[in-house]
């Protein structure tokens, strides 16, 4: 997952770099413009990849559901958590108390999950307290080395769709379980959600996206667990689009939303580390 292309993408058919395209920038990674929501409005699901551990891809998860939130469409946040931690989750929902949140042992993991347990990802939970017409789903299973956790990650998600009818799926994983069909890593995640039986998604309904970055760091566990420099830079991508954060919709249907820098969690005084020695969340206290 180190050798990441500069992009959100959409993939479904080879990109073309002849094709037009049209570059809206984002100032604000937490609030997308309205404007993209009429090129992806058809889409039942998002699958959003991530290089775990970094501050942007919980920024333009809470983005996107913030996109859909605004259209009045009920949507689910589904996150790469076991399901075991789904009763504090949905107690963090209904109370607001975010020790709860603070005590899970999700977020005080000593390997950290491989920089999913960040105060990113504590402030993307933290943010979805008092939305109407959301909800969080945990996918994950207890038990992430067996053979079929992506199939049963995409039973999750079929029967929390099926559940809630008319729903927008919404979900954050690694850059893995995102991908819509089979390679060397196997059947992903997006590939068994629309091939399962009598499933409730079709391949043109779900849109299987990337996030990357030009170069920073990231807290993640290739070769081994700990801040790691980062770098997936293509000229092709910024070409006539130089925003430092960019929304690009090609005429063949790709689309890309570009991050020029990543940053390992939150970078911010008075926290000199990414992660603390024994839990996130001392760190997470800073932001009130």
């Amino acid at each position: 997952m180190k050798n990441i292309v500069l992009f959100i993408v959409f993939a479904f058919i080879p990109f073309a770099v002849s094709c037009q395209s049209i570059c809206i920038e984002i100032k604000d990674r937490q609030h997308l413009p309205q404007e993209v929501y009429p090129n992806i409005k058809d889409y039942k699901a998002i699958l959003i990849g991530e290089m775990h551990g970094t501050n942007e891809a919980p920024q333009y998860t809470e983005g996107m559901v913030n996109l859909w939130l605004n259209q009045g469409r009920k949507v689910i946040l589904g996150l790469e958590m076991e399901g075991y931690e789904q009763s504090r989750i949905d107690s963090f929902l209904s109370s607001g108390n975010f020790s709860i949140i603070k005590r899970m042992a999700f977020f005080n993991d000593r390997f950290k999950k491989g920089g999913r347990s960040s105060i990113a990802m504590g402030n993307l939970i933290k943010w979805c307290y008092g939305k109407q017409n959301l909800k969080i789903v945990c996918l994950d299973i207890a038990n992430w080395k067996i053979k079929n956790r992506d199939s049963m990650m995409a039973v999750c998600i079929d029967s929390v769709l099926k559940s809630n009818p008319g729903a927008m799926l919404i979900t954050l994983t690694g850059n893995v379980h995102n991908k819509l069909d089979a390679d060397q890593y196997g059947k992903p995640m997006g590939y068994w959600a629309y091939n399962l039986r009598n499933p409730v998604l079709r391949r043109k309904q779900i849109a299987s996206v990337d996030i990357a970055f030009v170069n920073g760091t990231a807290w993640c566990c290739q070769p081994d667990c700990g801040i790691h420099d980062e770098s997936g830079s293509s000229t092709w991508i910024t070409d006539k689009c130089n925003y430092d954060n960019s929304f690009r919709i090609y005429e063949n249907g790709d689309v890309f939303l570009f991050t020029k820098n990543n940053h390992c969690f939150f970078a911010f005084k008075p926290l000199v580390m990414c992660v603390s020695e024994e839990s996130l969340f001392p760190a997470v206290l800073l932001l009130g």
